[in-house]
């Protein structure tokens, strides 16, 4: 179309218009009224419904002449269905309710929920049973047709009770609470656990006559069988006469030693210390008294000894003759030691005033830490003991008590730098009262012990080194041809396993056990230590390493500690 045709139509349009406008060329008809749109709203847009529950939703229709054509359906018939506004739950789950006309929709979600647990309610709300009983807690769930009917039993303190399906086991004395729970809603049961306690005590025999250093065992039968605490501690009214100490592994039995003539009562008490029962031991003079202990003797936690095996040994520990069958400990008796010197000359004067004449016991077992296996050692700072350098020095050296007490008076403060003298004071097994009580040895100790307990060879090389005037760092030791380690395990080989521990290598580069003394190398530098070795090789052709030298601080060793006797 060009521009003429366009301003032609353009003209005729607005004359038509100007026509219209001033009524000319006649009236037109008024526009017809349009029809009112349809809404439809519902009085839920969200329902919650337990199974088998109903819901009615109500739907308001504009315009109202619309209702009748109003219908209903559901996103899911197997979770809510509906029928003219009424909606049935029928499992869990959600759907969708919908009313329609025609194109125009309202909704309302609909939650199927379970029927909730209202309240958990306990036959008992409180009991008290004794250690080892039993006693059942039922529970009642509201509603009865909830849903969820799987309670959570559970102890609030196991150590105390426990529980399984409402069954409450008594463990020990005391006090915790027993839940049962399902999901939110709880209810408790306060338990009181008791001991059964021990009302009676018996001694059989109730009477007994012994010789001096001849042994009695004693039997106890508590009562009630079943008590809770079966634990006795004993006591003797004088331990001069006859000592007293429980049977391994036999809480109801103990032995009565004979110490020396006269009369005195044996006496076991329960835990709680409220019930006893006595013994009147009577001991005889013995006509053979015990015989003078020796190298090798067992050492038992009532002061007394017995035959270790050993024939005959010099003074210096060479020529060393044992028995072929080695004897066993006594039985009954508690070993917590071996006896390592007898000789008076290598006794030490501070032992010999207070009494301890026999000589020196070597403990049956290693001194533990909570943190080390064995004993992590440091001489830092120490300046009150003196050094000992060279071989002489050391084998003269039978100072061993007055060097632990020295350092556990003067160091009480941070003896947790020197955890072997720390651990004297609490060690176990306890020393017997007829005994200097348990220190770290001396390097003359140690060096006596290591001759006397691993072989007639090793006693040799050492003895001459006693004279040595060298630093012993390097010229106090030797290679022997015997294995010096299994040597000195030996000895404790008859031991049962809980009274005992035999000692170990830690030092693989010289393939040797270093054992710690209490005597320093050089003031505020080192500790010395003895090390007694195994094989290190094993085609024979390099002997085990017994070495007396010193070694720098955080080294790794053994603590055996030793006493007077």
């Amino acid at each position: 179309m060009n521009i003429f045709k366009s301003t032609a139509l353009l003209f005729v349009s607005l004359l038509c218009f100007s026509a219209c406008e001033n009524g000319g060329g006649g009236n037109l008809d008024p526009e017809p009224e349009q029809p009112k749109q349809t809404t439809i709203t519902l009085n839920k847009t969200e329902a919650f419904v337990k199974v088998d529950g109903q819901v009615v939703l109500t739907a308001t229709v504009e315009p109202e002449s619309k209702i009748t054509e109003l219908q209903w359906t559901s996103s899911d018939e197997e979770v809510a269905s509906v029928d003219n506004g009424v909606v049935t739950a029928n499992k869990l789950g959600s759907a969708t309710v919908i009313a329609f006309i025609d194109n125009v929709i309202a909704s309302c979600k609909i939650n199927v929920v379970e029927t909730s647990v209202e309240k958990i309610t306990l036959d008992k709300t409180e009991i008290s049973i004794s250690v080892g009983d039993t006693e059942q807690i039922s529970a009642t769930v509201e509603p009865e047709d909830a849903e969820n009917q799987n309670i959570d039993w559970y102890s609030e303190d196991e150590t105390v009770a426990t529980v399984k399906g409402g069954l409450v086991t008594a463990l020990k004395a005391g006090k915790t609470n027993i839940v049962a729970r399902i999901g939110q809603v709880a209810s408790k049961c306060a338990v009181t656990v008791t001991n059964i306690p021990v009302t009676g005590i018996s001694i059989e025999p109730s009477t007994a006559e012994i010789s001096e250093n001849e042994t009695v065992m004693l039997t106890v039968t508590i009562t009630p069988a079943n008590a809770t605490d079966k634990t006795l501690d004993w006591a003797t009214d004088d331990p001069k006469i006859a000592t007293v100490a429980q049977v391994d592994g036999m809480e109801n039995m103990c032995v009565v030693s004979g110490m020396g003539e006269g009369k005195t009562v044996i006496t076991a008490f329960a835990a709680d210390g409220e019930i006893s029962a006595s013994c009147e031991v009577t001991v005889k003079k013995s006509e053979t008294p015990q015989a003078a202990p020796k190298v090798g003797d067992y050492y038992y936690s009532d002061g007394t000894w017995s035959d270790g095996g050993l024939i005959s040994m010099d003074l210096d520990g060479t020529n060393a003759v044992w028995a072929e069958n080695k004897p066993a400990p006594v039985a009954g008796k508690t070993v917590i030691g071996i006896v390592f010197q007898t000789d008076p000359d290598r006794i030490a004067s501070t032992e010999k005033e207070r009494g301890f004449t026999h000589g020196y016991v070597v403990a049956a077992k290693s001194a533990h830490g909570s943190e080390y296996e064995t004993t992590r050692y440091s001489f830092q700072g120490v300046e009150c003991l003196g050094a000992c350098k060279v071989g002489s020095t050391w084998y003269n050296n039978i100072a061993g008590w007055d060097e632990t007490n020295t350092v556990l008076m003067e160091y009480s403060t941070i003896l947790n730098q020197f955890p072997a003298f720390d651990w004297t004071r609490d060690f176990q097994p306890t020393a017997p009262t007829k005994s200097s009580g348990w220190f770290l040895p001396s390097t003359g100790q140690m060096w006596d012990m290591v001759a006397n307990l691993c072989g007639s060879e090793v006693a040799e090389f050492l003895k001459e080194n006693r004279t040595n005037g060298y630093d012993a760092t390097y010229y106090v030791s030797t290679h022997v041809s015997c294995d010096a380690l299994d040597n000195f395990n030996e000895k404790f080989s008859l031991i049962p396993d809980d009274q005992k521990e035999i000692l170990k290598v830690k030092d693989t580069y010289r393939g040797t056990c270093p054992i710690w003394t209490s005597s320093v190398y050089t003031p505020g530098e080192a500790a010395c230590t003895f090390h007694i070795g195994n094989r290190e090789s094993t085609d024979g052709t390099q002997g085990a390493l017994v070495e007396c030298m010193a070694d720098w601080m955080d080294d790794m060793c053994y603590a055996r500690f030793i006493l007077a006797f």
